[in-house]
């Protein structure tokens, strides 16, 4: 899925001060301070030979970098604790050895090599406070004890020993118990839990050089993807890749991913490098990705006053995100629907798909059952996703309620283009700031010599994933720029696919074919899959029970001035019954003792000939019944 989405022309790159001006712009007086301390108090940076502390310059074993990049990372975030600047209470811990916890059980089994993790109270929090950073020294140092001169011969240079038994500076003692000390944390640092709920930002780090800007970005690139996932409430992922010296920044929106195109040499930019760790808990949390309109309902919950904290706040405990993905309670703001200008939250009970929350360059739809805070009796399934910029909102097709009823429409509450401070969420101007991007591109120039002719030649410019090196593209494509939308729908039910019996089928597809038809004559273009329609809620009418069918679910709907005579309208039907051509029944009664190796009944070969061209064929075959 990641080079899915990363081969379908939504990954580009641009220039990188622009990038650090515009997506981290930290103090500049913050980093000289920081730098300072460093240099000075720390001993993290040697100004000397231009080098950090520890970190290798010239290995190809990827495990020597994992410990003293921590210790340099954590180093830089203690530095500005003084300055109380801080946004976000995290940390960095190495995690290559041991993946991150997740409460859902098919997640990828994937390790980030370095996190960045957000605080979480609870059972984890005494080991949080307790371990403070690798490499930490005690502020208060203690007298070193006095020289003990002796007149003996030191003898422990011809054992091999290090300086003798009775010939002790006080030096040896002091380091072993710092060095033990380190160990002892670097163990409490592998023991602590790293859940993916609170991850701020993934680090993938290779001990080669890249070769052209896009190298080692897919495992990253993975990270990523898992992040948005697991957090419903992200709507950007910023990541770091460590390539030996030189480190990218990339961040993963639902337009894409935006890299830097040039890394920053940690060592010969130390400055630079601080910026960036710096900017991972110094900025406002919305300019890391986290969504300050969405909150967590505190657990258990009190329907008379529920507690409401952003997930990014240190207090959260994992008991609030309740078990799964499906049942954490969050709290979204929506217009009500007599006045626009006010707002009503609703608590969601329960989502009801996530399965492309994970998106990297796409909707992004969430769907979920919400009650209303004020009014905790209605479910209604509101959709969270990010749709196209330069499209209608979904809410705009809908038609007025009263007109709904007759040609079987989901009815919309309310809807709106979600909205932060006055600005409108979205990845162009929120998100990625207006900047410059281009896309990263093959110079095709001695790449394969042996490829003369002109057919290889123009195929080889094509092969964008031959990318040797990087040079500013000529194609003026524009990322699929979205926007962070919600709608609010007030009817409630089951996916087609969940029909109890054939009876209920006939009747909702022909629901459906209903509202497909007032769509087609209002020349609207849409796509709809079987996912994508739903039963309502049971209905009583005449003091019979029932179901309805409603589309709700139109995010790929689109205006056109083309009309096209389905293929429907030419079809010689008598009463306005369907055809049971004697071929055709032969085809389906063979058809469907293939797929489910019994003989078709008449009352199923009658639904199949309704609903062939409405849903998929073997959906009607293998459908469980749901429960009466």
């Amino acid at each position: 899925m990641v080079k899915k989405d990363i081969t379908d022309g939504n990954l580009y790159l641009a220039n990188t001060e622009d990038f650090l001006t515009k997506l981290f712009p930290v103090d500049a007086s913050i980093v000289d301070e920081v730098y300072k301390k460093l240099i000075k108090k720390e001993g993290t940076y040697n100004l000397g030979k231009k080098l950090w502390k520890g970190l290798p310059i010239a290995t190809e074993k990827e495990s020597s970098y994992y410990q003293p990049f921590v210790e340099i990372v954590e180093s830089i975030r203690v530095a500005s604790e003084s300055l109380g600047k801080a946004t976000l209470c995290c940390r960095w811990i190495d995690r290559h050895s041991k993946y991150p916890k997740s409460r859902d059980q098919d997640a990828a089994i994937i390790r980030p090599d370095i996190l960045c993790v957000l605080k979480m109270e609870g059972e984890e929090q005494k080991k949080w406070e307790g371990l403070g950073y690798i490499g930490e020294k005690e502020k208060k140092s203690k007298p070193k004890p006095p020289v003990r001169r002796s007149g003996r011969k030191n003898r422990g240079s011809a054992r091999g020993g290090g300086g003798g038994g009775r010939q002790n500076t006080g030096g040896g003692e002091g380091e072993a118990k710092d060095e033990k000390e380190d160990n002892n944390k670097s163990e409490q640092q592998k023991e602590m839990a790293a859940w993916w709920l609170r991850v701020n930002v993934p680090i993938e780090i290779k001990p080669a050089e890249s070769k052209s800007a896009v190298d080692h970005v897919e495992r990253l690139f993975g990270y990523m993807r898992q992040v948005l996932r697991e957090q419903a409430d992200r709507c950007f992922v910023p990541g770091l890749l460590l390539s030996r010296r030189g480190l990218q920044i990339w961040l993963c929106d639902r337009s894409g991913v935006l890299g830097t195109r040039m890394p920053i040499d940690i060592h010969k930019n130390p400055k630079g490098f601080i910026r960036v760790i710096l900017g991972c808990s110094l900025l406002p949390p919305e300019r890391l990705g986290w969504d300050p309109t969405m909150r967590l309902c505190r657990q258990p919950i009190n329907p008379q006053c529920p507690e409401l904290v952003h997930s990014y706040d240190p207090s959260v405990k994992l008991s609030d995100y309740h078990s799964s993905l499906y049942d954490t309670n969050w709290v979204i703001e929506m217009p009500s629907k007599t006045d626009p200008m006010k707002r009503e939250e609703y608590i969601t009970v329960r989502a009801l798909s996530v399965v492309r929350a994970e998106c990297m360059s796409e909707r992004a739809t969430i769907v979920w059952a919400v009650i209303k805070v004020d009014d905790m009796k209605t479910k209604n399934p509101p959709h969270h996703c990010w749709r196209p910029t330069a499209g209608n909102h979904e809410g705009d097709f809908f038609p007025e309620e009263s007109k709904t009823r007759d040609i079987h429409l989901g009815r919309m509450h309310s809807y709106e283009d979600v909205k932060y401070d006055g600005d409108v969420m979205d990845t162009q101007k929120f998100i990625r700031q207006g900047l410059d991007h281009f896309l990263p591109f093959m110079d095709v120039d001695n790449v394969n010599e042996k490829r003369a002719t002109e057919a290889l030649e123009t195929a080889e410019e094509k092969e964008a994933h031959l990318d040797v090196s990087i040079v500013a593209s000529t194609q003026e494509l524009e990322p699929p720029w979205r926007t962070c939308a919600r709608l609010l729908s007030e009817d409630y039910g089951w996916p087609l696919e969940g029909f109890r019996d054939l009876s209920e089928l006939s009747n909702v597809s022909d629901h459906l074919i209903t509202a497909h038809e007032f769509f087609y004559f209002s020349a609207l273009s849409i796509e709809t899959s079987a996912q994508e329609m739903y039963l309502s809620a049971p209905l009583v009418i005449d003091g019979i029970m029932t179901t309805e069918g409603r589309l709700i679910d139109i995010d790929y709907a689109k205006r056109t001035n083309r009309f096209v005579s389905p293929v429907l309208f030419h079809a010689k039907r008598k009463d306005d019954t369907p055809s049971k051509d004697p071929a055709m029944m032969k085809i389906l009664r063979g058809t469907f003792q293939i797929f489910s190796k019994n003989q078709a009944t008449d009352d199923v070969l009658d639904a199949c000939v309704w609903t062939r061209d409405t849903i998929p064929f073997k959906t009607i075959l293998d459908y469980k019944p749901r429960p009466t």
